[in-house]
C-alpha cells in the first residue's frame, strides 16, 4: 500500500508543478546543448546540496510524517535557490545564468529524491542526490548531443524541437529502466 500512496503522491506532485509552473524545465532549458549542459550540472549540484541537508533534518526530526519531509525539502531547494540567485544579482556577467539556476532549482525539487531517501546524516544523502543528479545530467549530456538533429528540418514537425526532445527523453528512460531491472 506504501508503494500505491508514493506513485500517487509523486505523480501529483508532477502535475501539480507542471501546471503551476508550464513546460517542464528540461524543455525550457533546449535552446542550445549548453544550457541543457548547465541545467544538468545545476541540478546536480542542487540534488546533492539539498538532499544532504534533508537528510540531516530528517535525522534530527525522525518521527515527522513524510509529508512534512516533502514541504521542508521543498523548502530547502528555495532557500538555495535564493542563496544562489542573491550574490548572482550583483554581477552583470552572472545575472545571465539566474534562469538557469531557477530551472535546476526546479528540476531538482521535481526530481522528488527527497521522498525516496532514507538517510539520516548529511553525507548519506549527499550521496544519494549526487547519484541522482548524475544521471539527470547524463540524460541532459545525450539530449544534448542529439538536439542538432531533433531541431533540424529532417524531422517532421510534429515531433520537431521539445516535442522531439520529450519524445527522446522517454525513450533513454524506458531504456534505462529495462537495463536496471532486477528480475
Amino acid at each position: 500500500m506504501q508503494i500505491i500512496t508514493n506513485v500517487f503522491l509523486i505523480l501529483t506532485q508532477n502535475l501539480v508543478f507542471s501546471a503551476c509552473f508550464g513546460i517542464p524545465s528540461l524543455t525550457k532549458s533546449a535552446k542550445s546543448a549548453k544550457h541543457l549542459a548547465l541545467t544538468g550540472a545545476l541540478t546536480m549540484v542542487f540534488c546533492a546540496f539539498c538532499t544532504g541537508l534533508l537528510a540531516a533534518l530528517r535525522g534530527m526530526l525522525p518521527t515527522v510524517h513524510l509529508v512534512w519531509m516533502t514541504v521542508f525539502g521543498v523548502m530547502i531547494v528555495c532557500a538555495a535557490d535564493l542563496a544562489a540567485v542573491l550574490p548572482m544579482m550583483r554581477h552583470d556577467r552572472l545575472s545571465a545564468y539566474i534562469p538557469q539556476v531557477h530551472l535546476a532549482a526546479f528540476s531538482s525539487a521535481v526530481l522528488g529524491i527527497m521522498l525516496k531517501s532514507g538517510a539520516v546524516s548529511f553525507g548519506a544523502g549527499f550521496r544519494t542526490g549526487l547519484e541522482a543528479g548524475a544521471g539527470y545530467l547524463l540524460c541532459c549530456l545525450m539530449l544534448a548531443a542529439v538536439l542538432p538533429e531533433i531541431n533540424s528540418k529532417k524531422m517532421p514537425a510534429s515531433v520537431r524541437g521539445w516535442r522531439g526532445l520529450l519524445l527522446y527523453a522517454g525513450v533513454i528512460a524506458l531504456a534505462v529502466s529495462c537495463m536496471t531491472e532486477k528480475g
